[in-house]
């Protein structure tokens, strides 16, 4: 698993490739010295989460890498790569996704010390 954080550039149509099997590509563009155009694709059920999300907006894409080989008809072996995206959410959200409230303690009870046991030791 890795993350790419970067602005929309693109958001197609989803693409149903057959009836079990639908998918969706985006394009977002890094914030670097060298800025990347990087394409990636939603798939199935998850075509839809990045109905939330406007071009131009900032990004963490979470992704997963996909690659095959195929061998053409006339038997040459290609390889494909494919940049799958499983979450999506807005770039400044906190690494994992969630920020667990500040200056809130947290409460552990000891539930040994609330119950009477009947042990005999």
């Amino acid at each position: 698993m890795s993350e790419v954080i970067g602005k929309i550039k693109l958001i197609k149509d989803v693409q149903v490739v057959s009836e079990k099997f639908q998918k969706r590509e985006f394009v977002i563009e890094t914030d670097e010295q060298y800025p990347q155009t990087l394409s990636f694709e939603l798939q199935g059920q998850n075509c839809d989460i990045i109905d939330a999300y406007k071009v131009n907006q900032e990004v963490k894409v979470h992704i997963n890498f996909r690659g095959r080989m195929w061998t053409s008809p006339q038997g040459e072996d290609k390889y494909f790569n494919t940049l799958v995206c499983w979450r999506l959410e807005p770039s400044n959200a906190p690494v994992g996704g969630y920020d667990p409230p500040k200056n809130k303690p947290t409460e552990v009870k000891n539930v040994a010390q609330e119950e009477e046991d009947d042990l005999p030791f």
